[in-house]
């Protein structure tokens, strides 16, 4: 069976999580980042396969401090499978994680 690859845009993503019913943690904020206080929003892009589990995450956008606790929480993510006529397929998309420094 040939394989189906979806890319789906950002609002096309957060529909599809809210109905694919995602499992993902908050990462915890980075031990590298408590000195120079970063904060903000850090954006993972991921690549899930037909059975709903992250194969590759990376950092898109926001500090590089941040993305050390946001990545790995990104590969823990599961989702349910992405139909497509029925079937499941493979698709990407990027998951927006806030981090706030600790007072």
């Amino acid at each position: 069976m040939a394989s189906v690859r979806a890319h789906l845009s950002p609002s096309e993503l957060l529909n599809s999580l809210r109905t694919l019913g995602v499992l993902c943690d908050q990462p915890r904020y980075p031990d590298s980042a408590v000195d120079s206080r970063e904060s903000g929003d850090v954006e993972i892009s991921v690549e899930i396969n037909e059975a709903g589990q992250v194969t590759k995450a990376w950092g898109q956008t926001g500090s590089w401090h941040l993305h050390e606790t946001a990545i790995p929480a990104a590969e823990r993510a599961r989702f349910k499978p992405l139909l497509i006529n029925g079937q499941p397929v493979k698709f990407t998309g990027r998951l927006r994680y806030t981090f706030a420094a600790p007072k």
